[in-house]
């Protein structure tokens, strides 16, 4: 929460307003008592820019923690509002000033969990991953599918492991997806690329514990590639199609310009296909994934789940790395060619003419898309009209 916010004067003057003891966090203090018996639909947010932050010398503006005692401040703040809420979560500092992240704790009686490895062809299993998903079932009953994708169904199926359960091949992504939740067992899934290498602090059984919620759809985790973010959820963009939150964010950078939004839950129109946990029985009430939309197969799906009132979440308690090319660089690389040589009245070579055919055919993915949701993501509450991300600019957001 920023300085800027608007109350009703008897709200404040019912929960009794700045407190003393909280120098520096007095504004986080207030909207935590604030919004303790409030819902989500009494609080407003205004995606516009509505005024500047001068920067001086001991100035939060200029370096966060520069005020002394704000830490320890908020963290208090934090402790009071859970305390009130009757909430066990662990208050864990998210490697920045003034930053903290909540650990749920686990349930008293954990559901069966199925966790869906994803893997392309010639695709291994990192031993980091391998470790996780031993810890993760350490604490939490769960099964381990291994789901073959983008191979002929001709193709034997054998899982690394002989503690985990090989599925049929399936000949794409999202039909893959379809198909492992119809073979587990589990109340809840979670679906990972199985290239996924887990970053330091990585724990999964938080996003099991947040698809729990009955409000909740999805919750994704926080995707990087090549030393920059790759996948932290899609945000809504103007034309009425989804991009990637600040994709192509060098690592270095993010403490200059995304000031925490990585280190904490958010909201967002769709999670990253490569890891997002939900429950079984919403995904085939929903029948799952339309594989017509391809990649965008996922964000088809919960934005089907908002129009039910339904979040999905990004957690940033499941950092991942992803290494290698990815699926959606070798799609960009056809379309591309596709372009330069299909440009013509005739395509030179075969390759082109099977480019420019899978570039049309995207594009008719894209309009199909838009057409079913450009709407809902235009009026989406997530989105912030005073970015104009857009095809033409790389889905980049001017900074």
């Amino acid at each position: 929460a920023c300085h800027l916010s608007a109350f009703a004067r008897d709200t404040l003057l019912e929960c009794g307003g700045f407190r003393e003891g909280f120098d520096g966090a007095q504004d986080f203090d207030l909207i935590l008592r604030v919004t303790d018996a409030l819902e989500d639909r009494q609080i407003g947010h205004i995606p516009s820019i509505l005024y500047h932050w001068r920067v001086h010398p001991g100035s939060c503006a200029g370096q966060v923690g520069a005020k002394k005692g704000v830490e320890e401040a908020s963290r208090r703040a934090l402790a009071d509002h859970l305390s009130r809420c009757g909430r066990g979560d662990e208050i864990c500092g998210a490697g920045m000033n003034n930053f903290f992240r909540l650990g749920r704790p686990l349930p008293e009686k954990a559901p069966q969990a199925s966790v869906v490895l994803l893997a392309r062809p010639g695709v291994t299993v990192s031993p980091v991953l391998r470790q996780t998903l031993e810890e993760l079932a350490a604490l939490w009953p769960c099964e381990i599918l291994w789901q073959p994708v983008d191979i002929s169904i001709d193709e034997p199926s054998l899982a690394p492991f002989a503690d985990w359960k090989a599925l049929p091949p399936a000949t794409n992504w999202a039909g893959g997806c379809n198909a492992a939740v119809r073979a587990a067992s589990g109340e809840l899934v979670l679906f990972l690329d199985a290239a996924l290498v887990p970053l330091p602090g990585c724990r999964p059984e938080q996003l099991l514990i947040q698809a729990m919620r009955d409000d909740v759809a999805v919750v994704g985790g926080v995707i990087y590639r090549d030393g920059g973010l790759w996948n932290a959820g899609l945000v809504p963009g103007a034309s009425g199609l989804p991009f990637a939150f600040m994709r192509g964010l060098q690592v270095d950078l993010m403490r200059h310009v995304a000031w925490g939004q990585l280190m904490l839950t958010r909201s967002c129109i769709a999670a990253p296909m490569e890891c997002m946990a939900f429950r079984r029985d919403l995904y085939l009430d929903r029948n799952g994934f339309n594989v017509n939309f391809g990649t965008l197969s996922g964000a088809d799906f919960c934005l089907g789940a908002a129009r039910r009132r339904l979040k999905t979440l990004a957690s940033p308690w499941a950092q991942w790395g992803l290494p290698g090319e990815h699926a959606e660089d070798a799609l960009a690389v056809r379309t591309q060619i596709a372009i330069q040589e299909g440009s013509g009245t005739q395509c030179g070579t075969l390759r082109a003419a099977e480019t420019r055919e899978s570039y049309i055919a995207y594009q008719q993915i894209l309009q199909r898309f838009k057409d079913r949701w450009g709407d809902d993501i235009r009026r989406s509450p997530v989105r912030n009209r005073q970015l104009g991300a857009a095809f033409d600019n790389g889905w980049r957001l001017p900074l």
